[in-house]
């Protein structure tokens, strides 16, 4: 073949195409069809018959896509010329889908779902053209039902697309803005209605998803329903007491800025909100008792999260719920106005969010939100009560050593995640309690136990207290009565086994990694037994007493949690396991008996104050009707006396004098006394008994009045 070498290009390129994008030696719009010597065979060959046709294949490489002149390259060159390459794509003989861990910069599928039928030619215009109808939203949507990927929408991040650089173009994506906006509403949810058009249909989703949570966890709702509608209630009928009644007289309706006061009685975060409640509202049971609401929320609440996140199971759910806020321990200081509430409603939300942190493995990128919140709420519930003040400090320094050793360390470092886990803490307790604290006299720390044998006796006498008979009927009381004794020591024994059996089953299995419930595990009792430790220690070296009662919450806390979190673990493993089965037995035994000791008539620590309401009324009646002056009150009912005087704003009766049982005086009118002990100052004086409560021990007695009072 001649060729012309003064008009024709190189001889290599015989279909006179241009030479790299140059316009040497080829005419402008001069093409014509023609083979093509530069065709190259594609190696990466379909490994299936069955493989579909691509009208958009474009040749592997050395392919001119110039900008501005169209070229002869292949068919369809003049549609397509800024074609971006995909070499994410997988040849399988059983394609399904695929989810790669590192994906390319595509925003499109990565693999071929069945690609095997040829797309059809979408050219024909419809034949007849109608109006699209307004969407209307449906009720009842049918839930979807189906594997779900792992990996959400908002987890993966939008990059540009492409592994070859463009030549003469920058913008790849015509709709970059868009993808801008929606990465600023998985950014800011404030953002979403702006970015995202379908915004409406997100707002039912997540209303539908609500509803559906409700429906699915609805008997959870209603035993935390039922939970705060006790506490209310109590809070609202129930008399004062004389802790009560002391700290509202000394540090509530005291002259301004004594609810700093340094002292044992004064609970300064309690104290401060009770003033603030009975400044706005006024003085009586509900408002003096609206801290103790504030915390019961938080600590139902805590509960109700804490059963959602430890276990799927709604069974479980149910049972654990039950354990955590029925005890009878636990719900007399949810309503009593004394700090506890607020002090073991904000340990239990710290706790929570450690929960969900090591449930994460730390791995969560919102750690140090919620180590944050969690420092601030064990501050929270130090300067609520004092007494929480070991187990508080402790909580954070535990789950600081393991957040040392957790990914959290990797991302944050040391020294941020001390910040997180202790700096909020320290400036709440400072800017609360600091010079409370500080001036706290040393002679103040005298309630307690003096040894090991009392502080056991004290809370398990409390969270196993009498049963109710107005609850029970006489087979449920002869059978929990009897089992009365042996639940403290079964549900001990069964959590020993429960711990040596996820441990051993750890052991078994020789994984390098633990399951995080086992890890929340060892978090619980780390936590417990050095908070133990710590105050064995004070103890011994300083003679503070043990926790007693109501200073032992804390440890009534931490050893259900233990419990329940070892129990939802074993219930992990799918084959039959008599040792879960035996602790869900003792567990439900347990959450039996609470039910049996539920009451609305008194505390148990202060009994004898369940009638301090009806003593004030017939002192008042025997001041108003028999002209009644000089009274002599026991110590037990002076205090709360003296509250109801002030609430009702009695000025006509004097401040009632506290007496000692062993030391009344004997030139009164009138007697309030605890019965049990002054049966013989009765006699002795031979004073009539107008009034007296065998459940309280009250009794009011009287040397002689016209009034015409009965006994009963």
């Amino acid at each position: 073949m001649l060729q012309l070498t003064r008009f024709a290009p190189h001889p290599r390129y015989a279909p006179r195409n241009a030479h790299y994008g140059g316009m040497i030696g080829n005419r402008v719009n001069h093409h014509r069809s023609r083979a093509d010597f530069g065709v190259v065979a594609d190696r990466d060959i379909a490994q299936d018959f069955s493989s579909g046709s691509d009208h958009n294949v474009v040749a592997d490489a050395r392919m001119p896509l110039a900008l501005f002149l169209a070229r002869p390259a292949q068919r369809d060159a003049l549609i397509h010329q800024n074609i971006i390459s995909d070499f994410s794509g997988f040849t399988d003989h059983d394609a399904h889908a695929v989810i790669d861990k590192a994906p390319p910069p595509d925003l499109r599928a990565g693999v071929n779902l069945n690609s095997r039928e040829r797309a059809i030619e979408l050219r024909e215009h419809a034949c007849q053209k109608s109006k699209s109808r307004a969407v209307h939203s449906m009720a009842q949507p049918v839930q979807q039902d189906g594997v779900k990927p792992g990996v959400a929408e908002k987890n993966l991040d939008r990059t540009l697309g492409g592994w070859i650089p463009p030549k003469d173009r920058i913008d790849l994506f015509p709709n970059g803005l868009e993808h801008i906006f929606i990465r600023l509403s998985h950014r800011r949810s404030g953002c979403r209605f702006l970015a995202d058009p379908g915004s409406a249909r997100y707002t039912m989703n997540s209303y539908a998803g609500m509803r559906e949570s409700v429906r699915n966890n609805a008997v959870l709702y209603l035993l935390a329903a039922g939970a705060l509608a006790i506490v209310v209630v109590r809070a609202c009928v129930q008399s004062m007491t004389i802790d009560e009644s002391n700290k509202i007289l000394e540090f509530v309706a005291a002259p301004a800025g004594s609810h700093w006061y340094p002292s044992s009685g004064n609970h300064v975060l309690d104290s401060a909100l009770a003033k603030l409640f009975v400044s706005i509202f006024g003085i009586n049971e509900l408002t003096s008792r609206g801290p103790s609401i504030l915390g019961a929320i938080l600590y139902i609440s805590s509960a109700l999260y804490f059963c959602v996140l430890i276990t799927p199971r709604k069974f479980l759910r149910c049972i654990f719920l039950s354990f955590l806020i029925y005890n009878p321990l636990i719900l007399d200081y949810l309503i009593v106005g004394r700090g506890y509430a607020l002090a073991i409603g904000c340990l239990f939300a710290a706790l929570c969010l450690v929960a969900k942190i090591v449930l994460g493995r730390g791995e969560s990128g919102r750690f140090a939100f919620y180590a944050r919140w969690a420092s601030f709420f064990v501050a929270v519930s130090f300067c609520s009560n004092f007494s929480f003040a070991y187990v508080d400090a402790l909580t954070m320094a535990v789950f600081f050593v393991w957040a040392a050793s957790s990914a959290a360390r990797a991302k944050l470092g040391y020294l941020r995640s001390a910040e997180c886990c202790f700096l909020p803490g320290i400036l709440t307790a400072i800017a609360i309690c600091g010079p409370t604290v500080w001036q706290f006299p040393r002679s103040q720390l005298y309630f307690g136990s003096t040894s090991l044998k009392e502080m056991w006796h004290s809370v398990i006498s409390a969270a196993f207290d009498e049963l109710n008979a107005d609850v029970l009927n006489s087979w449920m009381m002869t059978v929990l009565r009897s089992i009365r004794n042996e639940l403290p020591i079964a549900s001990i024994v069964m959590l020993a086994a429960l711990l040596i059996a996820v441990e051993w089953q750890r052991w078994r299995a020789r994984k390098p990694d633990m399951d995080s419930r086992t890890v929340l595990l060892r978090l619980w009792i780390a936590i417990g037994l050095v908070s133990f430790l710590a105050h064995w220690i004070a103890f011994r070296a300083a003679r503070i007493p043990l926790p007693e009662g109501r200073t032992a919450l804390m440890f009534v806390l931490l050893w259900s949690l233990a419990f329940l979190t070892a129990l939802a673990a074993r219930y992990e493993i799918p084959r039959f396991d008599p040792i879960r089965v035996a602790g869900a037995v003792v567990l439900a035994a347990s959450v039996a008996y609470f039910a049996g000791c539920l009451r609305l008539g008194y505390f148990k620590e202060w009994q004898f104050d369940a009638d301090t309401k009806r003593l004030y009324w017939l002192v008042t009646d025997l001041r108003t009707r028999c002209n009644i002056t000089k009274f002599s009150i026991d110590w037990r009912y002076s205090s709360a006396l003296d509250f109801y005087r002030l609430a009702y704003k009695n000025v006509s009766i004097p401040n009632f004098p506290a007496e000692e049982s062993g030391n009344i005086p004997t030139n009164r009118d009138a007697y309030v006394l605890f019965h049990p002990t002054s049966e013989d100052f009765i006699r002795q004086q031979k004073l009539q008994v107008t009034y007296t409560d065998p459940e309280s021990g009250s009794a009011v007695a009287i040397r002689g009045c016209p009034a015409d009072t009965s006994t009963r």
